[in-house]
């Protein structure tokens, strides 16, 4: 069972790749899928991932777009 702090851990770098798009391109070249067990977490980093695959801005409008356009 993930611990509430392994939640709010992986809240925190959904949050920074959103926030700070300049700044996690490294992260987001890192980091996997698989790597996030929150469910919620990992739906939102795969929308992510297609709005860079895209070439679009990760700004929250974007997301939720993508998101929507995901079905979650």
């Amino acid at each position: 069972m993930i611990s509430e702090t392994e939640i709010i851990d992986q809240w925190i770098v959904i949050v920074d790749c959103i926030a700070k798009p300049d700044e996690s391109t490294q992260a987001l070249e890192l980091l996997t899928t698989s790597m996030f067990t929150e469910p919620g977490c990992r739906d939102v980093f795969k929308a992510i991932l297609a709005l860079q695959a895209d070439g679009l801005p990760t700004d929250i409008n974007h997301l939720i777009e993508q998101l929507e356009s995901d079905g979650t």
